[in-house]
């Protein structure tokens, strides 16, 4: 799962459709934060995998600040 905001850096939301293309393991998803927070930029990350674990978060994706 490739999440990515709507519309602030369209250069960003293009390039996980670029990865995403063509790979059936991988799905990429546009999240509309707008209709759960109003205005401004949520620099989430979601991470979904085998369809049993899941991680969400404002944490950099690496591993001292996943806990």
């Amino acid at each position: 799962l490739c999440s990515t905001h709507s519309g602030v850096y369209p250069d960003y939301c293009n390039e996980s459709s670029k990865l995403a293309y063509g790979r059936a393991n991988v799905e990429n998803v546009t999240l509309l934060f707008d209709d759960w927070w109003g205005s401004g930029i949520v620099h989430a990350k979601v991470w979904i995998a085998d369809g049993k674990d899941m991680y969400i978060g404002y944490a950099n994706n690496d591993w001292k600040n996943m806990y």
